[in-house]
């Protein structure tokens, strides 16, 4: 729902700084903007480390999804052989259920990332800023590093307030994260960046 044949986004980036700063005034800019617009949202924030600590995660979750791979949906079971971190992403209420007991990759992060995560909250937490650590929150674009997070409609109700409108819980009213390696993917050079995108449309619902 809120998915529609046009696509409009609008959002922030802050380019050339890794400072955990930056992360977190992000996400504060994000709790500001939708409480001038009158909207009740839930932050999920999660880490999801390096490419050297994704690929110890990786090895360890492998090992379990493919114990629970005849459990999963399709789509899932694809996900094993093609990008495993993507099952996490699974919307499927048995799929959820299943990944409760799996590995979670703060447990994995090196001490740079774990690090850059702790002073991320701890920000957030002396700004006075409410949270929920989700610790499958992986976003579906690979190119993302160290934190990400996203942002979900708490209640939306019609000016009658008899009736409650809108989009469900679960779906996303924007998100973002850190994508430190992205500027290294087209050019020579490695420029660390953070930014959020929110979606028009479902704002607008």
């Amino acid at each position: 729902k809120g998915r529609y044949r046009q696509f409009y986004q609008f959002g922030l980036e802050v380019i050339g700084a890794s400072r955990p700063t930056i992360d977190a005034e992000i996400i504060l800019f994000s709790k500001i903007l939708f409480e001038s617009l009158g909207l009740k949202v839930n932050f999920q924030i999660n880490s999801i480390g390096c490419l050297e600590c994704r690929k110890n995660y990786r090895q360890e979750l492998l090992k379990f999804l493919r114990k629970k791979r005849k459990e999963l949906c399709p789509d899932c079971q694809r996900r094993i052989s093609v990008n495993p971190l993507r099952v996490l992403d699974c919307k499927n209420k048995n799929c959820q259920e299943i990944l409760s007991s799996a590995p979670q990759i703060v447990d994995y992060l090196c001490e740079d990332c774990y690090k850059h995560f702790v002073k991320v909250l701890e920000y957030l937490d002396a700004a006075g800023m409410v949270y929920n650590l989700n610790p499958f929150l992986v976003r579906g674009l690979d190119y993302y590093t160290r934190t990400v997070f996203e942002i979900f409609p708490e209640k939306t109700i019609d000016n009658s307030e008899d009736e409650q409108i809108g989009l469900s819980p679960d779906i996303s009213l924007g998100g973002g994260g850190r994508y430190d390696n992205l500027v290294g993917l087209f050019s020579s050079r490695n420029v660390p960046a953070c930014g959020v995108a929110y979606g028009v449309d479902r704002i607008c619902l």
